[in-house]
């Protein structure tokens, strides 16, 4: 268990399932922070904190213009936080492992070396996945 506290402000206690380790995303006057398929909304201002859960173990959270790009175990999804469900989503077949930007372009590693490029449309809302040749990444 995990008590957060913003500005001295103590905003309550999350917890995630077994053992992860929490990552942390700063978005609009929020902080994102997950561990396995939990994810928390706590925002910097007044406010409770929201907690979500995923069908995917989260592994990245990525904060857009209005959504949030997350990445998963085995997928990656459009999330927009105010209508709290995901827009787009692409389900892989193999682990992932890593992920980056190049560009406007986010680029997924699978587990057996395979590297994808997820792109988003000009709304941020859907996502398009193709595999990377040797110079995309």
């Amino acid at each position: 268990m995990y008590v957060l506290t913003v500005d001295g402000v103590s905003k309550g206690a999350v917890e995630f399932p077994l053992s992860y380790t929490p990552g942390f995303a700063l978005g609009a006057g929020e902080v994102i922070t997950w561990g396995g398929t939990r994810l928390y909304v706590v925002p910097l201002g007044p406010g409770e904190v929201r907690q979500e859960e995923h069908d995917d173990e989260v592994e990245m959270v990525y904060v857009r213009r209005s959504t949030w790009l997350v990445v998963g175990e085995t997928s990656v999804a459009v999330v927009d936080p105010r209508l709290r469900c995901a827009t787009s989503r692409w389900a892989h077949n193999e682990v992932l492992t890593d992920s980056w930007w190049v560009g406007e372009k986010l680029v997924v590693k699978d587990l057996g070396g395979r590297m994808f490029l997820v792109r988003l449309d000009a709304d941020d809302r859907t996502l398009t996945v193709q595999e990377a040749g040797p110079r995309d990444a």
